[in-house]
């Protein structure tokens, strides 16, 4: 999909299972971090880079914070924060059919939830707020395999 847009990605989760039992890890809420906040909205590809992840201790689900679709609230809900470089890719076309349309977004304070759903698969919600270095020039690069990771 990514090559519509002259971009890596969106990536995708070979498993949401892990872990099965015990604590969830920052590496783990990291991927579905990813997992679940890239891909197409309208004609805009959204991709990550640089992203951190923190992983609060579990705690119970709660009604109020944690209405999430098919969350299983028997489960541990897990708040997380972190950052990440946000890009959008508009698919190239018109005249600048030959120019990369992306631009990039610093997100340095994202706050959000991980939890399973009724299937066991784990997901990562997130929000934050868009610094003030947010570069709207058009025609920057998307973000390499290397800034990717």
């Amino acid at each position: 999909m990514g090559s519509q847009y002259k971009a890596p990605g969106p990536r995708s989760c070979s498993s949401r299972t892990e872990p099965a039992g015990g604590p969830l890890l920052p590496a783990q809420a990291r991927a579905y971090v990813i997992c679940d906040n890239e891909g197409v909205t309208g004609d805009t590809l959204l991709l990550l880079a640089r992203v951190q992840v923190q992983v609060s201790n579990g705690r119970p689900y709660n009604y109020v914070t944690d209405n999430f679709e098919g969350i299983d609230t028997g489960k541990p809900v897990y708040d997380i924060q972190g950052s990440a470089m946000d890009y959008g890719c508009a698919r190239p076309g018109g005249v600048l059919a030959d120019e990369q349309l992306c631009t990039r977004s610093e997100d340095p304070n994202v706050t959000g939830r991980c939890f399973q759903d009724s299937n066991a698969n784990w997901h990562c919600s997130w929000t934050g707020s868009v610094s003030p270095s947010t570069d709207t020039r058009l025609r920057l690069p998307p973000p390499s395999e290397a800034e990717a990771e």
